[in-house]
């Protein structure tokens, strides 16, 4: 019985997938012809309007699938081939300095902690990715004026990435549920988002054979990465 729902399951995510890859061909090519018609529109400032708001449900809808497809690709990865040395100080650095100005505009403190230069064996766009994903999710949930704390860790065999924030947090009951394609929590509905974010930082989680953890930061929410750090895996 197990392995038939398991097989279900597999099915409609293969089919979500399908359609997805699908349906985003059609999806530009809509955004391309209404582009031009904002440029025809001229000076009609109903017009534009109208088309300004479907071309950004168009930009929605695209970013939408193209996190699906990220994930679908991620989930099938069966060769490790962009894997290489990197320096995960730098690229923590890198992805900081993007939601530098986010956090400025909310009046946050985005702060980056590492103790000593840190390399870890990994696909760097992917794990780039990844952490922008959690910065995106501390600035939108963490209040004005809050914190946000990027910190890495080594250990023998082993990395920790952690993004805390001082937001509203996860309920415990919730913290499965989260990592689920579309699945968003009461406290998130009215925030912008698709519930695919956590999803992808799974995805590239288990492409380095890692961990991903959901852990309290009285107040706020702490997410921690625990991925290996050797390049035979």
């Amino acid at each position: 019985m197990l392995d038939q729902i398991q097989e279900l399951m597999d099915g409609i995510r293969q089919a979500s997938d399908n359609i997805a890859h699908d349906l985003k061909t059609p999806l530009f090519r809509l955004r391309q012809k209404l582009e031009a018609m904002n440029v025809e529109a001229g000076s009609s400032a109903g017009h534009t309007q109208v088309l300004q708001d479907a071309l950004a449900e168009a930009d929605r809808l695209l970013n939408l699938f193209n996190a699906l497809l990220r994930i679908a690709r991620l989930e099938s990865e069966s060769s490790k081939t962009a894997m290489t040395m990197l320096s995960l100080s730098e690229l923590a650095d890198d992805v900081a300095e993007l939601y530098e100005p986010l956090a400025e505009e909310k009046q946050q403190s985005l702060s980056v902690e590492t103790p000593q230069p840190i390399s870890l064996f990994a696909d760097r766009d992917m794990l780039f990715q990844a952490l922008a994903n959690l910065l995106d999710n501390a600035v939108k949930y963490t209040p004005k004026g809050g914190s946000i704390r990027l910190s890495l860790s080594s250990q023998e065999h082993s990395v920790i990435i952690r993004v805390c924030d001082n937001g509203p947090g996860v309920a415990v009951d919730q913290r499965e549920k989260v990592f689920h394609r579309f699945y968003r929590t009461d406290t998130s509905r009215s925030t912008p988002g698709n519930g695919l974010g956590l999803s992808l930082v799974k995805a590239v989680v288990r492409l380095h054979d890692g961990r991903v953890s959901l852990l309290d930061n009285d107040p706020g929410l702490c997410v921690e990465l625990n991925l290996p750090n050797t390049p035979e895996r």
